[in-house]
């Protein structure tokens, strides 16, 4: 996550995970702007159907000034922080390994989903079926770095199928039309709610458990004194609990410098 994990729904609402980009009509951030840009490469939904939540999240923080977007393209987001510079992001844990050097980003804080500080990935198959995998669906699959390098996976020469929710994913697998489906920690468990399409599909492979999506700050442009304690105080006001759960998250968590490590080193080539 994207920040945001979408639910096993056909439209759901905007996903896991998620970028905080002020909005400005300059290239450059005015005095009292603070940009939240909300990125899931892949996700779910656009950004301007997205943006109402957007609006009540950047109003939550108590921040004077605060806007918030979403973006499920990493061009469309990259456009985006090149051209309004953005201070923050909640970004999807494949986009911060991508694009962590570009766009110097630095891990303030992180999404709890859940409750929790990481998240599997769960590989399924439909039962019965032994032929040669070709071919993988899900969310979330624009970076097979990300896919092979962090999660282990191996793709072989597999065709890749983005898709919009767990739920088509799912169905694409169940119909035939892909052979494998990779979900997220949250799908995976709701898919005990799904039990006809539960009963089609077995299990192939779990992943090892990777760091939620982080909070982050671009290139020093923003105070970490000044995101960080309005994310905690969000996370700890119950009256803020429906906001956090249209993203299916419980809060955010401070960071150490160990955090991301792991998977940062998993994430770059292999020294020759």
């Amino acid at each position: 996550m994207l920040l945001r994990v979408t639910p096993l729904t056909d439209h759901g609402s905007t996903a896991t995970l998620l970028a905080l980009l002020v909005l400005g009509l300059l290239t450059s951030p005015a005095a009292g702007d603070t940009r939240i840009v909300f990125i899931q490469p892949g996700g779910p939904g656009s950004t301007e159907k997205a943006q109402p939540v957007m609006s009540d999240f950047a109003a939550a923080l108590g921040i004077p000034g605060a806007r918030a977007i979403y973006f499920n393209n990493t061009d469309e987001a990259n456009k985006y922080i090149q051209t309004h510079k953005p201070a923050f992001g909640i970004v999807s844990l494949d986009f911060y390994l991508s694009q962590r050097k570009a766009l110097q980003l630095e891990p303030l804080a992180q999404a709890l989903p859940g409750g929790r500080k990481t998240t599997t990935y769960s590989l399924l198959a439909r039962k019965g079926d032994d032929q040669p995998r070709r071919s993988l669906t899900g969310i979330g699959l624009s970076n097979p770095r990300f896919l092979t390098r962090v999660l282990k996976l191996k793709l072989g020469k597999w065709r890749l199928i983005p898709a919009r929710s767990p739920l088509r994913a799912i169905r694409d697998v169940v119909r035939k039309k892909a052979d494998l489906v990779l979900l997220d920690q949250d799908a995976a468990q709701a898919l005990d709610k799904l039990p006809r399409y539960a009963a089609l599909l077995r299990l192939i492979q779990t992943t090892a458990p990777v760091p939620s999506a982080p909070v982050v700050r671009f290139a020093d442009r923003g105070e970490k004194t000044q995101l960080l304690p309005a994310l905690l105080r969000l996370s700890k006001d119950p009256k803020h609990k429906k906001l956090l759960e249209s993203f299916k998250l419980s809060g955010f968590s401070s960071v150490t410098p160990g955090t991301y490590k792991t998977v940062v080193q998993a994430y770059q080539p292999p020294k020759k």
